[in-house]
């Protein structure tokens, strides 16, 4: 009789919970989130992972459109007042290659408002800071989400080694449309603090922001419970598995997506790994990921 008060408190706790979700995050209430909201709930097995699911989506930032406009005009606003290159100045997206990507848009949306004079072009993905024929020295690498800086800082290494060979030092600049304070923090430590620029920063949605020990220590194992069963990884209790995403592409702990976007691998999994652990029924995810 107690195990199944036990599993009923847990329902009515379920429902109440979403109910009162629903009404604080209205975006979650559209028809296109309510069967994946649904599952993510049904997911649960006990308070503290229904307690940390609420917390975390409260604190979810989906950027709509007029927050996307409104931070593509400050990047380019520091570009033209602040940076203010000069017109041999090259601008580049991340992307390795010409294929849809997520930089790509940043760099569309960024070249309405960007000043001509202040740069010589403007380019799809990273090959041209390699490879100008100018040997420009100013370089603007744009992204449109930066996780820890780990990626990014290869890629920065990897050009500045490639230019000094051909006796060309560059001054290297980076711009983002969101990312995490350890990824900005770590990027100003090569860059230079006036060379990076993100207009919307983050930090660790369970281990920076929440500061009680006791209740750290809750949410981070509701956590582990709750990837245990998407992600393909040893038995639980395990160490934590960088290659399958625990807590989002190293540890990022991200809560944000841009709305109709490509939903960056920094955020926990458990709101887009669209399948369940080694099984290939589909898990109808609250975000899409390519």
């Amino acid at each position: 009789m107690q195990i199944e008060l036990n599993f009923m408190n847990i329902d009515i706790n379920k429902n109440l919970s979403q109910i009162e979700l629903l009404e604080n995050v209205p975006w979650l209430a559209r028809e296109r989130y309510s069967i994946a909201i649904n599952n993510l709930f049904s997911e649960c097995d006990t308070d503290d992972q229904i307690w940390l699911i609420c917390k975390l989506l409260s604190e979810f930032k989906l950027l709509n459109s007029t927050e996307f406009t409104d931070s593509i005009t400050l990047i380019a606003k520091h570009i033209n007042s602040v940076w203010c290159f000069k017109d041999d100045a090259i601008i580049c997206a991340t992307s390795d290659s010409d294929k849809p990507d997520g930089s790509q848009s940043i760099i569309r949306a960024l070249e309405v408002d960007l000043n001509p004079k202040n740069y010589n072009a403007i380019y799809n993905n990273i090959s041209p800071a390699f490879f100008n024929k100018k040997n420009s020295s100013t370089i603007l690498l744009v992204d449109d989400f930066l996780g820890t800086g780990t990626t990014m800082l290869r890629k920065i290494q990897r050009l500045k080694n490639h230019l000094e060979k051909k006796d060309v030092i560059p001054t290297i600049y980076f711009a983002c449309l969101a990312g995490m304070n350890e990824g900005f923090e770590n990027l100003k430590k090569i860059l230079g603090d006036k060379n990076v620029f993100i207009p919307i920063i983050f930090t660790k949605a369970i281990s920076e922001n929440i500061t009680d020990d006791e209740q750290r220590k809750k949410a981070i194992n509701a956590m582990l419970e709750l990837e245990y069963k998407i992600l393909p990884i040893t038995p639980y209790p395990r160490k934590i598995n960088f290659k399958e995403y625990n807590f989002g592409f190293n540890l990022s702990e991200a809560l944000y997506c841009q709305e109709g976007a490509n939903i960056p691998n920094n955020v926990f999994p458990i709101f887009w790994k669209g399948n369940l652990s080694g099984e290939s029924k589909s898990r109808k995810a609250l975000f899409h990921r390519v």
